[in-house]
Order: structure tokens, then sequence, then C-alpha cells
């Protein structure tokens, strides 16, 4: 179980990079959810966490959300991952500007109407 009130996040987590919208799925069933600490790349030493489940094909995929996703997340089910386990997640695309290179098409979790 991960408290994310407790995390410290630092700096951006990647969302699904430079996406192409038919690649992804529209919804998940969280399965698992862990706390990482990346150890390569631009995020070498930041924490952030891994979302696993399936969507509606029962295909099986890992999503590292961003901080506004996870935000979403908790805002929807609460800080406690274990509380995410069994629930629906949906995507949604937008464009941000990220670290300067222009709007980049980025997937984040849709907030619940």
């Amino acid at each position: 179980m991960v408290n994310v009130s407790e995390m410290k996040p630092q700096g951006e987590f990647a969302d699904l990079p430079i996406v192409n919208a038919a690649k992804y799925p529209v919804s998940l069933k969280i399965e698992k959810v862990k706390q990482i600490k990346f150890t390569t790349g631009l995020k070498a030493g930041k924490e952030g966490l891994v979302v696993e489940g399936a969507d509606e094909k029962a295909e099986v995929w890992s999503y590292f959300p961003n901080k506004t996703s996870i935000g979403t997340i908790c805002d929807m089910f609460g800080d406690e991952t274990d509380k995410w386990i069994g629930k629906f997640i949906s995507f949604e695309i937008a464009k941000v500007n990220i670290k300067g290179k222009g709007l980049t098409p980025a997937v984040f979790v849709k907030k619940k109407e």
C-alpha cells in the first residue's frame, strides 16, 4: 500500500509519452499500484507510481501517471492506493507545453463527471 500524501514526488512524471491516441486504452481497471524510484534518465532518483491493469480487451498495461493524473486519481478514490484496486480510470489526450518543446500530446486521467 502506498499513501500518496506521504510521497515526495519531484518534477514531472511521464504519462504515456508522445501519443498516438489509437494505441492506448480508453479505460483501465486498476489491478496493482506500486511506488517506484527511477534509476535512469532525466527522472533518476525521483519517486513515482506505476499503475497496472487491464483494458476493455483484457490487455495488460503499465501506466506511469504524472502528478496531475495522480492528483485526479486521489480526488476520485482517496490517497491510499489499496482503495484504487478494482476501480476504473479513463484517459484523455491534452496538448501540454513540455520543457519548451511546444505543445505536445500527452495522456492524462480523465476526471469523472
